[in-house]
């Protein structure tokens, strides 16, 4: 059964990050593991979302994963991705 994933708040701005999400979630966890990070931070990075210069998958990861639980849970990446400037509230 694939669980759901948990939004603070589902706008429009958000849906570039949430169809990706469940597409990379391979194991349909309801977050993105470490290993299921680097073929979303491609992604997102195909999708022109606002990224540091020089940023690897890895270092994304550390910064995403403020829980420290090695996964990325859904409110972590869209945190990360407002600190980039990707999104506004």
């Amino acid at each position: 059964m694939r669980r759901a994933l948990h939004t603070d708040s589902c706008t429009p701005l958000l849906l570039p990050l949430i169809v990706p999400v469940c597409q990379f979630d391979a194991d349909q966890s309801g977050s993105i593991s470490r290993s299921e990070f680097p073929a979303l931070f491609a992604e997102m990075q195909g999708r022109d979302f606002k990224l540091p210069a020089g940023m690897t998958a890895d270092k994304a990861f550390e910064n995403v994963d403020a829980s420290g639980d090695g996964k990325a849970q859904f409110s972590e990446l869209v945190q990360y991705f407002k600190n980039q400037g990707t999104f506004q509230s």
